[in-house]
């Protein structure tokens, strides 16, 4: 019978996947301030939207290193200096109608945060203290006047950027979009029948990490499976 032996640095890339957790009785806690500053209009008028900006500053910022003992790696929480935060945000809701005469009776939800972090004991570009950056948010809803009848839709998006964990560790995210559609339908105050179709686009999310050693680079990659919820239910109050 012939043995097959896996090559060596696939034993030490296992080793640098599944470190040894180690105590971090020394771990001092995170400090932040912060600055906000928003504006918002609330009017007569049907539209309502506000501008929202944040600044924060981290200290002791608590991250996972790996450290090397010998042939082992071993996982410790530990303090990894300043990390620094700007977000600026936008919330917006009105009626189509407030923009356009003839249009159908729409009402209209979007908002669009964006932000950009560092981290002061990491290497650029990848510094990061969350792989997301960029989300945006729209939903559009509809009422019937002639019938008791109202449909929707919300469409959501945000990126995915490398995040650099330590020194031996990148995380990979995927950017994501997905979209759901709802119909409702009111008998009487007590009664409705709902239709609900999630993920309708029905898009993959794949996560994955990189292990960096002298000798290799390991990447592995997990795919979640894309899937598409539709549900029907009848409600009735008591």
């Amino acid at each position: 019978m012939k043995i097959h032996q896996r090559p060596w640095w696939i034993f030490f890339a296992y080793l640098l996947e599944n470190p040894n957790p180690l105590a971090s009785p020394s771990l001092r806690p995170e400090l932040a301030w912060s600055i906000e500053a928003a504006y918002e209009h609330n009017g007569s008028d049907k539209w309502n939207y506000n501008v929202r900006s944040v600044i924060r500053k981290i200290d002791d910022l608590h991250r996972q290193d790996l450290t090397k003992i010998g042939d082992e790696w071993w996982r410790q929480f530990v303090n990894a200096g300043e990390a620094f935060s700007k977000t600026v945000s936008l919330d917006t809701q009105f009626p189509l109608k407030r923009f356009i005469a003839a249009a159908p009776d729409l009402n209209v939800s979007f908002s669009v945060a964006k932000s950009w972090t560092t981290m002061s004991n990491l290497p650029k570009p990848d510094n990061r203290l969350t792989p997301i950056s960029l989300t945006a948010n729209s939903t559009i809803d509809y009422t019937a006047k002639d019938f008791p009848l109202s449909l929707g839709a919300s469409l959501r998006y945000r990126d995915g950027n490398p995040l650099l964990v330590n020194l031996s560790q990148r995380e990979l995210h995927q950017a994501q979009t997905n979209l759901d559609m709802y119909g409702l339908w009111k008998f009487d105050k007590k009664t409705q029948l709902r239709l609900s179709i999630d993920n309708v686009l029905k898009r993959a999310y794949a996560t994955g990490f990189e292990f960096y050693e002298r000798e290799f680079i390991t990447t592995r990659i997990d795919t979640q499976r894309p899937y598409r919820l539709v549900r029907l239910n009848f409600e009735y109050g008591f």
